[in-house]
């Protein structure tokens, strides 16, 4: 029995969807390479897979965004900034962004001292200057603020950890 496209595209989803959650963005850009794949022009089935992916619970932007967030910090921290643009390129809403990032930032200082702690270790024997350059070009290089960098090598090349 041959599968429509619907079908086909709906369990090509499904399994993209299973490895991690996506953004809408990304799976409606997934759908569309797909049917490029297949060399087939029924973009019109693209709005009907994401509304039956809706309606199972797999898209969902703000619950995405939140995870993405709690992965970056668990794992590969980087500044509210950083993510904020992460998350902009995924294609989430810009005032979502806006008010999710707000709430990380708060974390934000917590998490560059985790960062620099892993670091210290070498970075401490450089002199003073060199290890302030060190941290500043690290944590910016992450997406930290400026103020967050600035709070983080006055205390930290003060105290030495």
């Amino acid at each position: 029995m041959e599968l429509t496209t619907y079908e086909k595209l709906l369990r090509a989803s499904f399994r993209f969807v299973s490895y991690r959650p996506r953004s809408e963005k990304e799976i409606r850009d997934f759908l569309k390479k797909k049917l490029g794949q297949w060399k087939t022009a029924a973009t019109a089935t693209i709005p009907k897979v994401l509304d039956r992916l809706r309606d199972y619970g797999y898209i969902d932007d703000k619950r995405f965004a939140q995870w993405w967030i709690d992965q970056r910090r668990s794992f590969r921290p980087k500044g509210a900034r950083a993510i904020g643009q992460e998350l902009a390129a995924k294609g989430i809403d810009r005032s979502l962004v806006t008010s999710l990032v707000s709430e990380a930032s708060k974390t934000e200082v917590g998490d560059a001292q985790t960062l620099i702690a892993k670091k210290w270790k070498t970075w401490s024997k450089l002199p003073k200057l060199e290890q302030k350059k060190k941290i500043w070009n690290y944590l910016h290089g992450r997406g930290f603020s400026a103020r967050t960098i600035g709070s983080i090598v006055d205390s930290e090349t003060d105290n030495e950890l």
